[in-house]
């Protein structure tokens, strides 16, 4: 491990002999070595192969880029986390240089500050906008000074002689605001200050490009006539930077945003900037420089380049410790970001730049003296309605980072949400409508395509009533929570937050730690008391309930709907039958049935259904659970008493729905959940409705025909829609309600043995002969048919339905198909009703279900 950075180290050395500044990333990767080096002692894992190791097993083992500032949790080994670190900071070193490939490099223009010259004005047309700009502020650099403060290149702020000459100096005005003034001096931050200070730059350390570290601004001052060069400053293998989104546009787009004034500087094609000694030049982060003599180099940071310097110094600080402590001075709560905005010129000098907080007051008339004017009301009114506008746009650009989120309660943790903890670092002011909230982002470990984002807005967090410690012992405020759903159950993600106002969005936090989402399960218990409500179909309640509170980390495919029911001859109102006794085609497991999601209707906070097949003056109770691709949940409580009215006319009889039909339901099946759930075939028959009772059949239409009369078209063809047939109904057959359902045809089409094709749910047609019609029936009842239509296929009835037709049976008489067959035969194992249909009238139904006859 040890010998792997030295050679690192030793490499990037060697490459950077012959240039007279070597890299800021070179002396980072000696920080690195030389750290790991003083933890020798720590403990190592010798299973451990340093010199294999990638990012993707660095991950898995917990050594990701998130523990980089957490050093002092003593489950880590130091040696593995530098050695993590390091690797993580290459990878984005070589991902910063693989986005930048092909961008122009000569790209760069300076701007002319002509009219701007007071601060506000230059920060927020230059500054904020990443502008190289010719300053128009001057610097006054003495002999003195030169010699005394930057003989050795650095500022040398400690000599007394050098203190001396500061106070009469005067740093450019677009320095005030300096950020690095606020950190705190205990800090350990001699390096990275020394590479921050006041420097004098040599005329052979400028032929090489020049910029300031991290992210931070640079203003350069010319000692003698210079000429400065602009370029971009581009990511290299050996130090990572991103380039700012300017450099994507090309030089048309950029010299059409050009305004009227001519703010552009033009000579030289606008890349070269000719200075004068005390003449200033701003070069935003993002750009670098050469120039032919020497000049002094001031880096800055404020709010324009805040968050960018944070993010540098996020990638920075995996190799360097000055760069995380750096890190976390800018990103804790107590950080001040304020900016002045009315600079008076002393505010510029040395020891008020280096001081904190700033002088800034609006002169009263008890303050009036000779030196400054009064301030009237109305005047005091607008520079305060100023200040707001400023104070609000250095909090948008300065918004504040939490640190990573966290799960503070197991319980926090769903199938297919997560309640994540933060720091609460932002309250609107009073009176502020401006809407805020937390951008929340997750990745996947495992799979990128479930990834992705949400925003809460304010009214949706819940703050903590006391201040929380599970930030540490640094933060003493108070913690908000918000919900993230639509995860995947059974899932790793990490998470970041960032804050939001209005249409600003602050940084990233760091990634929290990975969490994992509970397995998939089935459904919660459905919640509360089912509602049936009587509604105009026939013999159907409308059946509405809440739906399930966590879903078991699958989508809902549809609901079992179990029921119970008293007939309307049990007086004693205490016997309750299952579901579907008597009363439907089928005995249901479970004794449900199922609603696929596709028929359920979702109002504001209910799901809602319909539930047929019901029976008139028969009372029900019903119980609903909800089901997804592992299975169906627990059954709600019984729903209270519903009594299907029975209907007056007496021409209006109970329906049962099969395949085909409005409001058709499957029978509840645990073990066919997923086919019979999340299918929705297509009827490839006719639909027809049959009456054992009317004894006919006809197509299924929203209004029927009120006699069979059928029509036919020019070539001598029944039209279907007015097709219908008078049957001959099983002697035995049920006459307890009409069937609704598709027709479809036997296999074997004479229902000798058992059927092979699907007839479940629906009227099954069987041709007449081979075997008896009980047999018939059995075979198609076996195989879920709903209702049986025997074809006079020999056309033996063809003179009518009499004994010729059937033996021992007549219509005319008053008896049914089988009138001679023995009846508990029938009752004991019969349920659906049957029929015969005439050779002649099974024509079209034959037909349209492309049968050929011969």
């Amino acid at each position: 491990m040890l010998v792997f950075f030295l050679v690192g180290v030793a490499w990037a050395k060697s490459t950077l002999d012959d240039v007279a500044r070597t890299s800021v990333q070179d002396e980072l990767y000696r920080d690195a070595a030389v750290e790991i080096a003083e933890n020798d002692h720590a403990p190592i894992d010798h299973g451990l192969n340093f010199g294999t190791m990638t990012v993707e097993e660095c991950k898995s083992l917990g050594y990701s880029h998130v523990n980089a500032y957490t050093l002092s949790d003593s489950q880590l080994n130091a040696q593995v986390l530098e050695h993590c670190n390091y690797l993580r900071y290459q990878q984005l070193v070589n991902q910063a240089v693989d986005d930048t490939r092909g961008l122009k490099n000569e790209y760069g223009h300076f701007w002319r500050a002509m009219n701007e010259t007071l601060y506000q004005d230059f920060f927020q047309k230059h500054i904020l906008m990443s502008h190289p700009a010719l300053i128009p502020d001057r610097m006054e650099l003495s002999a003195n000074l030169l010699a005394k403060c930057f003989a050795q290149d650095y500022i040398q702020t400690e000599d007394a002689a050098c203190r001396e000459e500061l106070e009469s100096f005067s740093v450019p005005q677009c320095l005030v605001n300096d950020y690095m003034q606020r950190v705190d001096k205990s800090l350990e931050l001699d390096t990275l200050a020394n590479k921050l200070a006041p420097v004098r730059l040599s005329s052979e350390s400028l032929q090489l490009p020049t910029h300031c570290p991290y992210g931070f601004h640079m203003v350069l001052a010319a000692i003698n006539p210079t000429t400065v060069i602009l370029k971009p400053h581009l990511p290299t293998t050996l130090e990572y930077t991103f380039p700012l989104d300017t450099f994507e546009s090309t030089e048309d787009v950029f010299e059409a945003s050009i305004d009227a004034d001519g703010n552009l500087f033009n000579s030289n094609g606008g890349n070269q900037l000719p200075l004068q000694p005390g003449d200033l030049a701003f070069i935003p982060s993002g750009y670098s420089v050469t120039a032919s003599t020497s000049m002094l180099r001031f880096c800055f940071a404020d709010a324009s380049n805040f968050n960018r310097i944070k993010r540098h110094l996020r990638v920075g600080g995996l190799i360097d410790r000055e760069a995380r402590a750096l890190l976390l001075a800018f990103q804790a709560p107590t950080f001040n970001t304020k900016m002045v905005r009315r600079v008076d010129p002393e505010m510029s000098g040395w020891s008020v730049f280096t001081s904190w907080p700033k002088p800034d007051r609006i002169t009263k008339e008890s303050d009036l003296d000779s030196k400054k004017e009064a301030v009237s009301r109305r005047e005091r009114y607008k520079i305060w309605q100023e200040d707001r506008k400023w104070d609000d746009l250095v909090h948008s650009l300065t918004l504040p980072v939490t640190r990573p989120p966290i799960v503070v309660l197991e319980t926090d943790i769903g199938r297919t949400f997560v309640h994540l903890t933060w720091q609460d670092l932002y309250q609107g002011r009073k009176g502020d409508i401006t809407s805020y909230g937390y951008e929340v982002s997750w990745n996947s470990e495992s799979n990128s395509l479930q990834n992705g984002h949400c925003n809460i807005s304010s009214s949706q967090l819940i703050r903590s009533a006391l201040p929380t410690a599970h930030f540490g012992g640094d933060f003493d405020g108070q913690a908000i929570q918000g919900k993230i759903n639509n995860l995947e159950a059974n899932t790793s993600y990490t998470f970041t937050v960032r804050l939001f106002v209005g249409d600003t969005f602050g940084l990233q936090s760091e990634r929290s730690k990975v969490i994992t989402t509970k397995s998939s399960s089935v459904p919660d218990v459905i919640p509360g008391l089912p509602k049936p409500e009587l509604n105009d179909a026939a013999n159907c309640i409308q059946l509405t309930w809440l739906p399930a509170l966590d879903d078991g980390g699958r989508d809902i495919l549809g609901y079992a709907v179990g029921a119970r029911f008293l007939p309307a001859t049990n007086d004693t109102g205490l016997q309750w039958l299952p579901f579907n006794w008597s009363c439907q085609y089928d005995v249901l497991q479970n004794n449900a049935i199922l609603i696929a999601k596709h028929d359920v209707a979702l109002t504001t906070k209910n799901m809602t259904g319909n539930v047929c097949n019901l029976r008139s003056g028969f009372s029900y109770q019903f119980q609903v659970a909800a089901i997804n691709e592992i299975g169906a949940g627990g059954f709600s409580v019984w729903s209270d008493v519903i009594t299907i009215d029975a209907s007056l006319n007496p021409e209006r009889r109970d329906v049962v729905r099969g395949f085909g039909a409005p409001n058709f339901h499957r029978k509840f099946n645990p073990e066919n959940l997923g086919r019979d759930i999340r299918s929705v075939e297509v009827t490839d028959g006719p639909v027809l409705v049959f009456s054992d009772t009317q004894q006919i059949v006809q197509p299924y239409q929203f209004i029927s025909p009120a006699t069979i009369s059928p029509q036919r078209d020019t070539n001598n063809r029944v039209i279907w829609s007015t097709w219908g047939a008078n049957v001959w109904s099983g002697h035995h057959s049920s006459k307890a309600y009409d069937i609704i359902a598709e027709a479809a045809l036997a296999d074997p089409v004479q229902a000798n043995s058992s059927l092979v094709n699907n007839v479940h749910d629906r009227i099954a047609i069987v041709y007449r002969g081979g075997v008896p019609f009980y047999t018939k029936v059995f075979h198609a009842q076996a195989a879920g048919a709903i209702a049986v239509l025997i074809v006079d296929i020999n056309n033996l009835c063809a003179d009518g339905f009499d004994e010729h037709c059937c033996p021992g049976s007549s219509q005319v008489m008053g008896e049914g198909l089988g009138a001679k067959d023995e009846p508990s035969l029938w009752q004991n194992k019969i349920r659906i009703p049957y029929a015969l249909l005439r050779q002649e009238d099974a024509l079209p139904l034959l037909q349209k279900l492309q049968v050929n006859i011969g």
